[in-house]
């Protein structure tokens, strides 16, 4: 099937996992999968009790050093994982970050100014997690940083792109994904 597969994902568990802990060979993973003739993408998904903002940036060490990556590695995250994408934008040297509906970016944007990469913000104008005053605080300090970009989707709810959630609006989404 790996010549046919587009993604792979895979989780690392730094601090430990919640029920159980792994120590993932990635070299080794990734070997067998290149043997096997993947070509596509590889997802690093973190979990494990260790702070998000220390384990993402080891995490996407380890995506870059796994065979295959050009060395570049950037992040995705939706609701608190937007938060956790703005900031590894504001905190690491991730080549790129997106954040879909992040909530409570706006207590933190006193780190708006430290984005030296490509950062994209997609908001929920509906957003009942994300207050209009939020909304607008947060597209005020974004526009003054050159590297980051927001769009802002006006008659849409919180995880409006989560195909088959409750707010999903598939233009919407389509959109969004597009432009990331």
């Amino acid at each position: 099937l790996a010549p046919h597969a587009v993604l792979v994902q895979a989780k690392t568990y730094f601090g430990g996992g919640e029920w159980y802990s792994l120590d993932i060979d990635y070299a080794r993973v990734a070997s067998i999968l290149r043997q096997a003739n993947y070509r596509g993408y590889i997802s690093l998904e973190m979990e494990g009790k260790e702070t998000p903002t220390t384990a993402i940036p080891k995490s996407l060490d380890v995506l870059r050093k796994t065979p295959g990556c050009t060395g570049r590695a950037g992040t995705v995250g939706f609701c608190l994982g937007g938060k956790l994408a703005y900031l590894m934008a504001t905190r690491s040297d991730a080549d790129c970050g997106v954040s879909y509906y992040g909530v409570a970016i706006d207590a933190a944007l006193n780190e708006a100014s430290a984005i030296t990469s490509p950062y994209l913000c997609h908001i929920a104008g509906k957003d009942k997690f994300v207050p209009a005053e939020a909304q607008a605080k947060i597209r005020e300090a974004l526009a003054r940083v050159p590297t980051a970009t927001v769009y802002t989707y006006d008659d849409c709810d919180h995880a409006f792109a989560r195909a088959g959630g409750e707010h999903y609006d598939a233009a919407a989404a389509k959109l969004a994904n597009g432009r990331t």
